[in-house]
């Protein structure tokens, strides 16, 4: 059986560890020589370094948020809720009321079998400044409370979620591939492997593992942009409904990746979309904020996105 079908038959059976199946598809990646799809499975085993590098399906969650504390003539506060909006603006938007799976998928598979509510802990350093942030007036909280431990409560089943989100993205990955590159099957290096780079993104970094392809079962209004034209790509993101703040982030995330290529060796010039430019697809999908259904704009966004890059 070829390590195709071993992954996609792998990918439906939960008995069979993600761990395993990420591994053959790394393999399977190195000997049709498409990188991205290696670097994926790579990361999804051994985990990521930064939010940046997140596809969607790992965060950001909304989080709920529990202290300790001591209160007025020593009483204790046990799971004492804090709501995000006691807090300023600034810190509502970072990572205090939100979650982020960086965890490679077995360390994530041991925290899902626990089936236990877990805590991530806010950093000492947050806890201690609390008082002070509350005099200032940036935490809208009981002066008269001093809490000793702050933390994210992540239920099991949201990690169950991210699993289950990879192992249906691979599914999907592997189908597509199936379908699309029949030299994958086989195992051959791919005369155009940007083609399998294209399925790659379009299936993990779509906000649903299930949309179909553009160019098969959603009707554009318009042509996609021609490759590298970006008064092009800003124009039919506009005609998808994205506004003038949306579009900025976007060409601000194209020039910083720019910058960041120039930087590196001859010879690593990256095929597609830099981190920036991923981390703002993945932004927009969680926002939604387009004239079309998400997971309809989000398949769309990501085809123009490629198409900017010549994929």
């Amino acid at each position: 059986m070829s390590l195709l079908r071993e992954i996609q038959d792998g990918a439906t059976e939960d008995s069979v560890s993600l761990g395993s199946l990420l591994r053959k598809t790394k393999l399977l990646a190195a000997r049709i020589g498409v990188k991205e799809i290696g670097e994926w499975a790579a990361r999804e085993l051994s985990g990521y370094d930064s939010t940046d590098e997140l596809p969607p399906y790992r965060g950001p969650f909304e989080a709920i948020v529990l202290g300790d504390a001591m209160g007025t003539y020593g009483r204790e506060l046990r799971n004492f809720p804090i709501p995000e909006m006691a807090l300023s603006e600034e810190y509502r938007d970072g990572h205090l009321f939100k979650q982020y799976f960086m965890q490679g998928v077995a360390e994530l598979e041991s925290l899902a079998a626990a089936k236990e509510t877990l805590r991530a802990p806010w950093s000492t350093d947050m806890v201690m400044g609390f008082p002070i942030l509350t005099e200032g007036g940036t935490v809208k909280i009981d002066p008269t409370i001093t809490f000793v431990e702050i933390w994210k409560q992540v239920p099991y089943p949201l990690i169950v979620g991210v699993l289950d989100a990879v192992r249906t993205r691979l599914l999907d990955l592997s189908m597509q591939l199936g379908e699309e590159e029949p030299s994958a099957e086989l195992e051959q290096r791919l005369a155009a492997p940007e083609r399998a780079a294209k399925i790659f993104y379009t299936t993990v970094y779509a906000e649903s593992a299930n949309v179909a392809l553009g160019n098969r079962d959603v009707h554009q209004a318009q042509e996609l942009p021609a490759p590298f034209d970006t008064d092009s790509l800003m124009n039919y993101l506009r005609g998808l409904g994205l506004d003038d703040e949306m579009i900025d982030d976007l060409l601000d995330a194209l020039d910083e990746d720019a910058a960041e290529d120039d930087e590196a060796d001859e010879g690593d010039e990256p095929r597609g979309p830099g981190r920036r430019a991923l981390t703002w697809l993945k932004n927009v999908s969680v926002a939604g904020t387009t004239r079309v259904g998400a997971p309809v704009a989000t398949t769309l966004i990501t085809q123009a996105l490629l198409r900017h890059f010549g994929l």
